[in-house]
C-alpha cells in the first residue's frame, strides 16, 4: 500500500506492556518481538513493503539494515511466537551476530500471524523516529 500509513505511537506503553506480559508468564516472547527489528531479513519486507520511504518524510532509506533506519513498533501487546535465532547482522557498534526472532519459519508456517505482525512494525529513519516519539510526548 503505497503511501504506507502513518505510524502511531502505541496506546499502552512500553513498561506497562512489559510488565502485562512478565505476569502473563511470556517476557522472553515479549522481548523476543522487540527484537524482531533487529532481524535484517524483516527489516528488507518492511522497506520492500514501504518502497523503501519513511512514512514520516517520504524519503528514501537507503539501506534498512544500515544505522540510518530504526523499526518502530506501534503495538506493545503483541509477542513473538518464534524461538530465537542467532543471525549475522553486524553493526557499528562492533556486533557481528544478533539473537533474532527465526521470522522466515514464521512467515512459512503461520502467514497469519506473521501478516499482523508486519502490520505494527513500520521502518523509519532515526531521525523520524526519535521525532515520532518526542511528538507523543509533547501532547
Amino acid at each position: 500500500m503505497y503511501p504506507p500509513p502513518m505510524p502511531v505511537i502505541p496506546k499502552i506503553d512500553y513498561a506497562s506492556a512489559k510488565q502485562a506480559h512478565k505476569l502473563l508468564d511470556r517476557l522472553d516472547k515479549f522481548v523476543a518481538f522487540e527484537r524482531a527489528g533487529q532481524n535484517p531479513d524483516l527489516r528488507t519486507i518492511l522497506a520492500y513493503r514501504q518502497h523503501n520511504r519513511c512514512p514520516i518524510c517520504h524519503e528514501i532509506i537507503a539501506h534498512p539494515c544500515s544505522d540510518e533506519a530504526q523499526v518502530h513498533h506501534s503495538d506493545y501487546t503483541r509477542y513473538c511466537w518464534s524461538s530465537l535465532i542467532k543471525r549475522y547482522a553486524p553493526d557499528t557498534k562492533g556486533n557481528i551476530y544478533r539473537e533474532v526472532p527465526n521470522c522466515e519459519l514464521c512467515f512459512a508456517d503461520r502467514p497469519e500471524i506473521s501478516e499482523q505482525c508486519l502490520s505494527t512494525l513500520y521502518l523509519l529513519h532515526a531521525d523520524c523516529h526519535d521525532k515520532l516519539h518526542k511528538n507523543s510526548t509533547n501532547n
